[in-house]
């Protein structure tokens, strides 16, 4: 394999248009917005396992994959254009199951707590079993059952206003200590 030069990081990077990585205990796990691919490099930044766009496009209807988020061996990962949300196995990055969800532009206020709906997945992360994602063009954050991928609940409403979101695309949760 290849060696990329990048230094281990104690973060994870949302750079929007071009990609998402986070450190999970296999390694690097990247998520290729432009060129809708998923790679996972160890902890020699020697890529051990990648899932290219043929794959990801013809066997899940997966383009430009957005958001990521992990804990131990498994791994979940938006995408931008189906409004899905994939729970991967790590590290040899299989795709385990699939949001029933849908994607959907609601319009109307009355609709908000629509469930099984979602548009641009950008921001997941997970907490106590949780997913909380950013459904951007609705403006809100959904949050689905980390295991099964079943819809929990949402919040929030598109607008400026007291408890509006108006594009949520990053999204973190911390415990209280």
């Amino acid at each position: 394999g290849q060696r990329a030069r990048l230094k281990r990081p104690a973060w994870s990077l949302n750079t929007r248009a071009s990609m998402w990585a986070i450190w999970t205990e296999h390694g690097l796990l990247v998520a290729e917005y432009g060129d809708s691919c998923l790679k996972l490099f160890s902890p020699q930044f020697v890529e051990i396992a990648a899932i290219d766009w043929d794959i990801l496009r013809s066997e899940f209807g997966l383009v430009r994959p957005t958001g990521l988020a992990c804990e131990g061996d498994v791994a979940w990962m938006g995408c931008d254009c189906s409004g899905h949300v994939y729970k991967l196995s790590l590290p040899d990055l299989t795709i385990v199951c699939r949001s029933a969800t849908t994607l959907e532009l609601i319009e109307d206020a009355a609709d908000l707590r629509k469930p099984h709906v979602l548009t641009r997945v950008f921001g997941i992360t997970h907490l106590d079993g949780r997913l909380y994602i950013t459904d951007a063009d609705n403006g809100r954050i959904v949050v689905l059952d980390a295991n099964t991928l079943m819809w929990i609940s949402s919040f929030g409403e598109r607008g400026i206003g007291y408890g509006c979101l108006r594009n949520p695309t990053g999204i973190s949760v911390h415990r209280d200590l």
